[in-house]
């Protein structure tokens, strides 16, 4: 979500290096990204659930005299869900300094952006950077693919390549974000005996457990697991190939909507479609309103409500409707 805030930033100053800081996890995408310079990774705590107050403090500290040493021109950072993300800011030593005044902690922000009350996540950040005169032209997220890493893809999906491929993926980073892994299986289950689809299965390296009732419900001859098998560049590579991306709101169905892949996005009650969901031309959601939408949480007293009020017929049958529209 944030490539179209990094293309803007080029776009203004098209002689500029562009230096990212994010986690490990996200620095193989932003190497790709045409609009960045280097990618220094810091994998801060305060972003994860329970993290103690003094090592928070500590890593803010630590992180603000290594951007220091960067003698940057212009800081920016559009994170609002911390303090301490203003505070950095605050402490970094830019010559400007571009954020959110989170908690009072944005003292010393050059260019200081009020607290966002509604829109999406990509619609914020945009109305952040043109409040400094930073235009922001589009808001399409993007997601090089290489001409080796389309090669490689080619290579993994050998024969199928040319076919009607529907992408699964049952996991995502917070667990009670993930639609049941059997119901998954079901819809899979149909959609190759009825349309004749061949799915292919994916996941990360600590997935491999949540995509066994998937591969259970397929056809062997329908079925291609990749689950373990590929990196981020190549995950992308395969989903620009497949006519129908289907899974739980989290990082792959955020990079099938930035290489333009139809998506059946089955979305929690963690948060709201209209704030979170991935974007793309082709994108349809499926999400019921409970009590307790949106939780911000990690965990549930209510034993998945939300999700299990989705049912398999009804993702069942707009999958089939896709891929016959596609």
């Amino acid at each position: 979500m944030s490539s179209p805030i990094l293309n803007a930033l080029k776009e203004w100053a098209p002689t500029a290096e562009i230096t990212v800081v994010a986690r490990a996890q996200s620095a193989e995408y932003f190497n790709l990204l045409p609009a960045v310079s280097r990618v220094v990774v810091a994998d801060v705590p305060w972003i994860k659930p329970y993290s103690s107050p003094v090592a928070n403090i500590r890593a803010c500290w630590k992180l603000s005299r290594q951007i220091r040493a960067g003698h940057y021109d212009l800081a920016v950072d559009l994170r609002y869900h911390n303090r301490l993300d203003s505070l950095l800011l605050s402490l970094c030593g830019a010559r400007f300094r571009l954020g959110f005044n989170v908690g009072n902690m944005g003292f010393g922000l050059t260019h200081r952006v009020g607290m966002p009350r509604k829109g999406h996540e990509v619609v914020r950040m945009a109305q952040a950077l043109e409040s400094a005169g930073i235009r922001v032209k589009s808001l399409d997220p993007v997601f090089p693919v290489s001409a080796a890493v389309a090669r490689t893809v080619s290579r993994k999906l050998g024969s199928a390549q040319g076919k009607k491929l529907v992408a699964f993926h049952p996991g995502a980073g917070n667990a009670i974000k993930r639609w049941m892994p059997e119901r998954f299986g079901w819809v899979a289950g149909e959609l190759a005996r009825k349309s004749g689809v061949r799915i292919v299965l994916l996941g990360g390296p600590g997935e491999i457990e949540l995509g066994k009732s998937v591969a259970a419900a397929v056809p062997a001859k329908s079925l291609i697991d990749l689950r373990g098998k590929l990196n981020l560049a190549q995950m992308a590579g395969v989903l620009a190939q497949c006519d129908l991306f289907v899974g739980n709101d989290g990082g792959p169905a955020h990079v099938a909507g930035a290489v333009g892949t139809p998506s059946l996005i089955v979305f929690s009650g963690t948060s709201r479609s209209v704030d979170w969901a991935p974007r793309g031309k082709r994108i349809r959601i499926i999400e019921k309103m409970v009590p307790c939408k949106p939780c911000y949480s990690t965990s549930c007293l209510y034993n998945q409500a939300c999700l299990r009020a989705v049912g398999v017929g009804e993702v069942a049958e707009l999958a089939g409707r896709m891929v016959k529209r596609r």
